[in-house]
């Protein structure tokens, strides 16, 4: 099966991986060449880990044994996606997080590139359930290059990768707890590989509750400090595309200013105006915590608390 394609979803207690699964059999049903699908599951839930009986003719349902790395580490999620690359039989390997559903013709649009332009990576949005809570969407205005539109890095919640790629770029970091797919592309693009955005190749995701959002920015945050850290060259961003991960941490740096300058809150209108139509007391709310989370994690990495 060189020639097919093997998407692989990574799961941990999240039944809401049946809705996924269920829209990856459809997907797999339009797209007509041959499509493996690979779920790789660390969950101790029974009611999930039970799933794989219901797919067990339309999956390779894998379980993940959490022995492979030390009990001490609470995320496996590196470690699983590179069994997945290992267990895919496909030339092309696909990425997409349980919990999405993706948009009907999704399959064709993400893995086209691939196919027909020879391109090694491709990548698409992933859009919040609600249209108006585009706190988490991936959706970016990516640099036109000759007509055709790349991006430096993208995450595995929407892509699709030549197996190829693993072989010279290794697999991903499983030193990393999350941020090991951002780390793998990075690589990549070091390499000379691009990642060609496509924009109709959309994913759907429910990005959860106001505190779920909140501890993915913990997470997050965490992730981000560590790719700087590993590949500096990539600070660039911070003047660009990752502005925000530069501006909040400083305005709170800046924030006892206040005392001596009470009118300095005031610069929050500027971003509160840019996101008018996006919530914006919901958006200010979250880059503020996503600007402590990155000064929290930068600290605890300058004194060694992170490896």
């Amino acid at each position: 099966m060189d020639d097919g394609v093997s998407v692989v979803v990574i799961v941990k207690n999240d039944l809401a991986v049946s809705t996924t699964i269920d829209a990856l059999l459809a997907e797999r049903a339009r797209f007509g060449a041959p499509v493996e699908l690979i779920v790789v599951d660390s969950s101790t839930d029974a009611r999930v880990t039970g799933l794989s009986r219901r797919y067990t003719d339309s999956t390779v349902w894998v379980p993940f044994r959490s022995e492979v790395q030390p009990s001490s580490r609470r995320s496996t999620i590196p470690q699983q996606r590179n069994l997945g690359v290992r267990e895919a039989k496909g030339g092309i390997v696909v990425f997409i997080d349980a919990n999405c559903v993706p948009c009907a013709g999704w399959l064709a649009y993400l893995v086209g590139p691939l196919l027909n332009d020879a391109e090694n990576m491709a990548a698409g949005p992933a859009l919040g359930v609600s249209a108006e809570d585009q706190i988490w969407t991936t959706r970016r205005r990516a640099r036109s290059d000759r007509g055709r539109e790349y991006v430096d890095d993208a995450p595995t919640i929407n892509i699709a990768i030549k197996k190829q790629v693993f072989d010279v770029v290794g697999m991903f970091d499983e030193s990393f707890l999350y941020g090991s797919d951002i780390d793998f592309t990075v690589r990549a693009v070091g390499k000379g590989y691009r990642i060609r955005f496509v924009n109709d190749a959309v994913v759907v995701h429910d990005w959860g509750s106001l505190s779920a959002q909140m501890r993915r920015s913990w997470r997050y945050a965490e992730a981000r400090v560590r790719i700087y850290r590993k590949h500096p060259r990539t600070m660039k961003k911070l003047l660009g595309a990752d502005f925000v991960t530069l501006a909040y941490p400083l305005f709170i740096l800046m924030s006892p200013i206040t005392i001596v300058f009470p009118y300095f809150p005031l610069v929050l209108a500027i971003p509160f105006a840019k996101n008018i139509r996006c919530q914006p007391f919901k958006t200010l709310l979250m880059n503020l915590w996503w600007g402590v989370c990155v000064l929290v994690n930068a600290g605890r990495f300058a004194s060694g608390i992170h490896k």
